[in-house]
């Protein structure tokens, strides 16, 4: 039997989207209702743990539950259920699968939509993602030079399927998450967001997913960009049109200068009223130009360290 690992938004439950079987399942609210749960098959882990000793117990708990085949579901209220825990589980090797359903930081306009990937590929995703902060922190201080690395190696690295491309592909719905974008380089507009969003994240930078539309003769025109904050003042970013044609116009702009995008919720979007300097950026994508891309230099030791053990 196989447990999953499910991580709702919050929206989803506000609406009341999740129904439980009140014969068959139990929704664990703390610790010390686990005896109560034991004689259900369906159980719900429905809080957060706030300290160390908490996250340890939590773990057990799943642990315990696993090896008695009931099929366990792990939710949070507050927020995204922590990369560090998720690691944790992968090295107590439980047979989890992971639907990840994100209630992204100060965003929860993605509705029903499901990013669905294993726990060891979610796993190698973080790492790699732990691997450029470290990098990025060893060079840099700054904000400004952060964001500004952070969208120039993500721009050099991921790359928008032709459309061609697009027509064939099956799992063309699984470009739009950060797994795709960071894990293999490859993504539609939401994945390049989202890999903004999670690089940011953890740098401290505070970072928004805007979904919207742009004017465009296709049928389907919607898109997705970023606003980030920097010093205490939000800029809009398109990463996706960035990655394309590298116009450093798309970059750290106010609205002004920003008027092709059209968010869906406008009570979600940020006030953008100045523009971060062009000849700044500029000097500064100059200078890192010749810089070795981090995301591929992780995969390049990763490789080499498989070839040593093999």
């Amino acid at each position: 039997m196989s447990s999953h690992l499910i991580l709702p938004t919050l929206k989803s439950y506000f609406c009341g989207k999740r129904k439980l079987d009140p014969n068959s399942s139990y929704i664990l609210r703390k610790p010390e209702e686990l005896c109560a749960a034991l004689d259900k098959q369906n159980i719900t882990i429905h809080y957060h743990p706030k300290n160390e000793r908490e996250k340890q117990k939590l773990i057990e708990i799943i642990n315990f539950l696993n090896q008695r085949g009931k099929n366990v579901t792990v939710t949070e209220f507050e927020r995204i259920f922590e990369d560090d825990l998720l690691l944790e589980l992968a090295n107590r090797n439980l047979d989890f699968k992971i639907c990840l359903r994100y209630m992204l930081e100060s965003y929860q306009s993605f509705k029903n939509v499901e990013m669905e990937y294993s726990l060891s590929e979610y796993q190698e995703v973080i790492k790699k993602v732990k691997y450029f902060k470290m990098r990025v922190e060893e060079l840099y201080t700054t904000e400004e030079e952060k964001v500004l690395f952070v969208i120039d190696q993500l721009a050099n690295y991921i790359h928008y399927p032709t459309k061609k491309q697009l027509d064939v592909d099956p799992d063309r719905d699984l470009l739009s998450n950060f797994y795709a974008s960071i894990g293999r380089g490859e993504a539609v507009c939401v994945g390049y967001s989202m890999a903004l969003w999670k690089i940011l994240k953890e740098l401290n930078i505070p970072c928004r997913i805007i979904l919207g539309s742009v004017p465009s003769v296709e049928e389907n025109n919607g898109h997705a960009w970023n606003q980030v904050y920097i010093n205490g003042i939000w800029y809009n970013v398109d990463l996706t049109w960035f990655s394309g044609d590298k116009n450093i116009e798309h970059l750290l702009q106010n609205d002004q200068y920003f008027p092709n995008h059209i968010p869906y919720e406008e009570d979600r979007l940020e006030k953008c009223s100045l523009q971060y300097p062009r000849e700044r950026i500029h000097f500064f994508l100059e200078t890192i130009k010749n810089y070795p891309n981090f995301f591929a230099e992780y995969e390049e030791k990763e490789k080499e360290e498989r070839h040593k053990i093999a």
